[in-house]
């Protein structure tokens, strides 16, 4: 069981996986979500994963704190959505009352989805091309979002954290927003109740802000795939286990069991949209799944481009020029991605 960054790109990009496409039934194909699928499968069509949960990584909000200064106008608490028009407003107001609105982490990458989602969502820019084949994050939209992160006061680039240490200062109430944030950090109950800080401020999650008609949210997909040993009763055995923890009347019990949500909407018959009904936090958190984005973490050359991206966020915050900075990074990336 993993997700497709290893099962697809790595494993069964090298000969390891069996193709396990045959699973996948016209219910699947019509139920299972359009973005998870597509990750599921490579370019020749064969399928090294078939899925049973993911989850949308997100950013967090202290209510408390935007109802201080009047920011919470800014927020649709009931989508979780905002504009970047409405973000850059937020932000004034709040750091007016504290400079340290948000972090840009890059001492490492550690929670990297977080800040390449804000800036490939601010103004609609992308990771990398739709085929997967090459990273495009030199865009000139995502040009113009990282100019205004650097410029708006209240958000710092700092290279002493990570994506976890920004959570920490989140919760500590040090920073107003965390772009480091999903369900499991929703959930937390390390240092106070689910769904507040350690001071009991109440934490909203938010999707990124967008000038766009939605956010697309990076996302975590997990499902299972089966290593080729050669014996054809163990692969059989191994399709009829997937198909039972997956696409059987036990699937809800195994996405629950998971604590993500499902990638579908019904398996033989078992409605899979209510399984978390009677939980406030989880049933909230659901309304941020359809805006799952383009799973790009399948393009080539992944680790050498995610150093290469919180270089690129160090040198930014150090002054560097933000275009060559970015076009740096694309070149570095690219060079992997060709290898």
């Amino acid at each position: 069981m993993e997700g497709p960054e290893r099962l697809v790109a790595n494993w069964g990009a090298k000969g390891y996986m069996v193709d396990i496409a045959d699973l996948w039934d016209d219910s699947d194909k019509a139920e299972i979500l359009p973005v998870v699928q597509a990750a599921c499968f490579n370019k020749e069509g064969a399928s090294y994963e078939y899925p049973l949960c993911m989850t949308a990584h997100c950013m967090a909000v202290n209510l408390e704190r935007f109802k201080a200064v009047g920011a919470d106008q800014y927020l649709d608490l009931d989508t979780h959505t905002w504009t970047t028009d409405q973000f850059i407003e937020a932000v004034k107001l709040l750091a007016a009352e504290n400079p340290n609105v948000a972090a840009i982490y890059c001492s490492g990458q550690g929670g990297d989805q977080g800040t390449r989602a804000i800036i490939n969502n601010l103004y609609g820019g992308s990771f990398t091309d739709a085929d997967h084949t090459k990273y495009t994050a030199d865009s000139p939209e995502n040009i113009k979002a990282l100019e205004l992160l650097v410029g708006l006061e209240g958000i710092n680039f700092d290279p002493a954290i990570n994506g976890g240490e920004e959570i920490n200062l989140f919760r500590q109430g040090i920073l107003d927003m965390a772009f480091c944030w999903n369900i499991g950090a929703q959930l937390n109950t390390d240092n106070n109740d689910a769904g507040l800080t350690n001071d009991g401020d109440e934490i909203v999650c938010m999707a990124f802000p967008t000038d766009q008609a939605q956010p697309a949210l990076c996302g975590g997909i997990w499902g299972f795939g089966i290593f080729d040993n050669g014996s054809a009763e163990k692969i059989e055995a191994a399709k009829t286990f997937i198909k039972y923890m997956a696409d059987s009347a036990a699937t809800a019990d195994a996405v629950k069991a998971s604590t993500y949500f499902a990638v579908r909407d019904t398996a033989d018959g078992v409605d899979l949209t209510k399984i978390y009904d009677g939980n406030e936090i989880m049933s909230e958190y659901t309304k941020l799944m359809p805006f799952l984005g383009d799973y790009y973490q399948v393009v080539p050359g992944w680790a050498e481009a995610r150093t290469a991206w919180w270089n690129m966020l160090q040198k930014v915050g150090s002054g560097a020029d933000v275009t060559e900075a970015v076009t740096e990074f694309c070149a570095i990336a690219n060079a992997a991605a060709a290898k």
